[in-house]
């Protein structure tokens, strides 16, 4: 099966490539990344580049991130995708701009837009949540303005037990 490719007004989502390896490097070398497990060093933010780009055919079943691309130039932005292993109780739509000359344009809003409208449609999918750190209230702001609500109710992810879950309805909402 082919690695999927989701299309916006203004993205492609679509399986990692060679070419997205400096921007993703660079992202995982920066401050940016802690949400992520980062800072990294240069060469495990290219190992880690490598075992994403071994599981792009993942990326067909909601497996593996996806690349933020600008439909317009092709730069690659950031990363966005649906993950459901590493122990998460539920699916989760999860996404990362490499840099800040691309926040507060809505780029991360209509790629999760993008990751739940696939997720609940093409995947088929029953929920769809967001593990989000206290402290990261720029995310959550998002989430919330795409409609998601958090859930106190919901069971945390055992690796992350301080995550907040903010749970996303089916439908649309930009």
């Amino acid at each position: 099966m082919s690695p999927a490719v989701l299309t916006t007004d203004r993205l492609i989502l679509r399986a990692p490539e060679a070419r997205d390896r400096d921007a993703f490097v660079g992202f995982c070398m920066d401050e940016r990344s802690k949400w992520f497990g980062g800072p990294l060093t240069s060469s495990d933010a290219r190992d880690a580049f490598d075992t994403w780009m071994s599981m792009a055919d993942a990326a067909s079943q909601g497996e593996c991130y996806l690349s933020i691309a600008l439909r317009d130039t092709g730069e690659t932005i950031g990363r966005a995708g649906i993950r459901s292993g590493d122990d998460r109780p539920e699916a989760e739509i999860a996404y990362a701009l490499y840099s800040s000359d691309h926040e507060g344009q809505g780029f991360a809003s209509e790629a999760a837009v993008a990751l739940r409208e696939w997720g609940f449609g093409a995947l088929g999918l029953d929920t769809l949540v967001s593990y989000i750190a206290p402290d990261n209230h720029r995310s959550a702001a998002l989430v919330l303005r795409i409609g998601a609500t958090q859930d106190p109710t919901a069971t945390p992810w055992p690796k992350y037990d301080d995550l907040n879950v903010f749970r996303h309805p089916k439908g649309s909402f930009l």
